[in-house]
C-alpha cells in the first residue's frame, strides 16, 4: 500500500512538473515548431553535406543556418524598406484631417444628439489604443523570440540529427512498414504546408495587384 502511495505520488508530481514546464515554456512552441518545418526542408541539403561532400557536421549546420537566416532577413528587410520608401511618399495633410474629423463630429452630433468627444468616450479610445500598441509591440517581439529560438534549435537539431531522428523512430509504436509510412507522411505534409501556403499568398498578391 505504502508503494502504491510513493508510485502514485510520484506520477502526480512528475505530471506538475511537466505542466509548469509546458505552460512556462509556451511562448517557445512556435519556435519548435517552425524549427522543425525547417529542418524537413533542409535535412536533404545536411545529409548532402556530410555524406556526399564530407564536411563536419558543425560545418554543415553552420552553412544551412546561415542559409535560412538569409532566406529569412532578406525577405523581411525588402519588406521594411518598400514600407518605409512608401510611407516617406506619402503627403499627409493634418489639418485636413483635423477639420475633416471635426465635421464629421459635429455631424454625428447634430444627426444623434450624441457627444463623441465626451470624457468617456476619449478614455476608451486611449485605452483601445493603448492595448493596440501593446499588441503590436508583443506580436513583433514574439516574432523575434521564435526567430531566435528557431535558429538555436535547427542548429542543434542538424548536428545531432542522425541521433535524433534515430531516437524518434524507435519510439514509434508501429511496425517497421507503419513507421515508415508515418514518417514519409509527416515529411509530405510538412513540405507541402511550407511551400505551399506562402505560394499560395504570393498567388493572391500578384491577383490583388492585378485585380486593383
Amino acid at each position: 500500500m505504502k508503494e502504491k502511495y510513493f508510485k502514485y505520488s510520484l506520477i502526480a508530481l512528475i505530471i506538475l512538473l511537466g505542466w509548469l514546464i509546458i505552460n512556462g515554456l509556451w511562448s517557445l512552441v512556435n519556435g519548435l515548431l517552425a524549427a522543425f518545418t525547417v529542418y524537413v526542408m533542409v535535412n536533404g541539403q545536411m545529409t548532402y553535406f556530410t555524406e556526399k561532400r564530407k564536411m563536419g557536421n558543425v560545418l554543415a549546420a553552420t552553412l544551412i543556418i546561415l542559409e535560412v537566416v538569409a532566406c529569412v532577413c532578406v525577405p523581411v528587410y525588402i519588406f521594411i524598406w518598400v514600407l518605409v520608401t512608401k510611407i516617406q511618399y506619402v503627403n499627409v495633410d493634418i489639418s485636413q484631417l483635423i477639420e475633416t474629423a471635426k465635421h464629421f463630429v459635429s455631424l454625428i452630433e447634430e444627426k444623434t444628439g450624441y457627444d463623441i468627444l465626451n470624457v468617456g468616450n476619449v478614455e476608451t479610445a486611449a485605452g483601445y489604443l493603448t492595448r493596440s500598441v501593446q499588441f503590436i509591440i508583443n506580436q513583433v517581439s514574439g516574432l523575434l523570440v521564435t526567430t531566435v529560438v528557431m535558429i538555436f534549435l535547427l542548429y542543434f537539431m542538424l548536428i545531432s540529427s542522425k541521433e535524433m531522428e534515430s531516437y524518434i523512430y524507435n519510439l514509434l509504436p508501429f511496425h517497421e512498414e507503419n513507421k515508415h509510412a508515418v514518417t514519409r507522411e509527416v515529411h509530405q505534409i510538412v513540405l507541402s504546408n511550407a511551400i505551399g501556403i506562402p505560394l499560395l499568398a504570393v498567388i493572391q498578391g500578384i491577383t490583388a495587384v492585378i485585380g486593383y
